[in-house]
């Protein structure tokens, strides 16, 4: 273990599993992973304790905190920003946002001995699910670059951007099944990476650790939100505000 790489305490809970690990540098120091779609709330900072108390070590040791941003869960992930940052807040210690497809990356290369001969020069489709009609995806070329940007897609949509490579496609995240049943339905057959593929906070302190330099002051992550919320405050002549309105001026 290098003593002057950062000590990360890296957050998972954006899809449908709940993670933290404790990293230094190369070396991943402990780590629980859980999956669960609901429940973070109750799991997640038993699970940090569990971790840090395990590793004998204390928060103000930690030099960093990291965490996933998404798109994902909008509860998981509400829940996991929350914890980082009230953490690092705590601790006077910088939170790191990374992304979910960031992460997703981060998991291949971190066990690429098991992935490059399933890779090759094939893009990459990385799937992430949202319980919805559409999913959360973004192709990435064979050296890990980005070939679109992050979207909520519906199928037609998530035909259209992996159109020119159809020959060549794997898809790996938890939206894996879902995104290959909706390009089969076009007639596009890609492979799938390890259909139980699972996100890993040692792979959030991973990317996190090339953005982190020390005694940076960064502001605390923002949730990446592919799409707007289904709940919306209705414009002012609504007939709900309208209604409501109506019963106070009754009550008076």
């Amino acid at each position: 273990m290098n003593e002057n790489q950062p000590l990360m305490l890296g957050i998972d809970s954006a899809t449908s599993v709940c993670s933290v690990a404790l990293v230094q540098g190369d070396k991943t120091i402990g780590a629980i992973t859980k999956k669960m779609s609901r429940g973070q709330a109750e799991e997640l900072l038993v699970m940090v304790d569990d971790v840090l108390k395990k590793a004998n070590i204390t928060p103000t040791n930690i030099d960093c905190v990291a965490v996933s941003v998404g798109p994902g869960s909008f509860t998981g992930l509400r829940i996991g920003l929350s914890a980082a940052r009230g953490l690092a807040l705590s601790i006077s210690r910088p939170c790191i946002g990374v992304s979910t497809f960031e992460v997703t990356v981060g998991t291949i290369i971190a066990d690429s001995e098991n992935y490059k001969n399933i890779l090759g020069q094939k893009k990459i489709l990385i799937a992430i699910e949202t319980r919805r009609e559409d999913i959360y995806a973004q192709l990435f070329d064979e050296n890990f670059l980005p070939l679109s940007n992050g979207a909520a897609l519906h199928e037609d949509e998530l035909v259209k951007i992996v159109g020119p490579y159809t020959e060549e496609l794997v898809v790996v995240g938890d939206g894996a099944p879902r995104a290959i049943e909706m390009l089969k339905n076009n007639g596009i057959n890609p492979a799938a990476i390890n259909p139980n593929f699972e996100h890993s906070a040692a792979a959030v302190c991973e990317i996190a650790k090339n953005k982190y330099s020390k005694g940076m002051d960064v502001s605390p992550p923002k949730p990446l939100y592919l799409r707007p919320p289904e709940a919306k405050i209705p414009p002012p002549d609504s007939r709900a505000i309208n209604t409501a309105n109506a019963g106070a001026q009754t009550k008076l």
